[in-house]
């Protein structure tokens, strides 16, 4: 496996945690990041589509499909600048930067694995 692949790995198996403390146990996410506590579904829903994009990434490791590496790189970097401008903008609490961080983080490390 490639090491552009296994960044794509972990990113994958990363957001397969996510979708499941959102399916199981959202509240307990969000008291740890000073969100607000709901009873609503949409926390879930998050869930389901993050277990979605999971299965995508963890496929796509393992068949090594260089061409969804690139295009996720493009992807999670935009995703910091857009939780970025959540936070500035006043409609996104600061601890979004942590998961913001997370994807840009995620996102160089894969742009330095495919350059090599």
């Amino acid at each position: 496996m490639s090491s552009a692949a296994v960044s794509i790995l972990v990113f994958g198996v990363y957001m397969a945690g996510e979708a499941s403390i959102l399916l199981i146990a959202p509240n307990f996410l969000f008291s740890l990041f000073g969100l607000p506590l709901t009873q609503e579904v949409w926390p879930r829903v998050v869930g389901v589509a993050l277990a979605v994009f999971a299965y995508y990434y963890i496929r796509a490791a393992f068949q090594e499909i260089t061409a969804f590496f690139v295009i996720t790189t493009q992807g999670r970097m935009l995703q910091f600048v857009l939780f970025s401008g959540l936070v500035v903008a006043g409609v996104g609490q600061p601890t979004l930067l942590l998961f913001a961080g997370v994807e840009l983080a995620s996102g160089i490390w894969t742009w330095f694995a495919l350059k090599r």
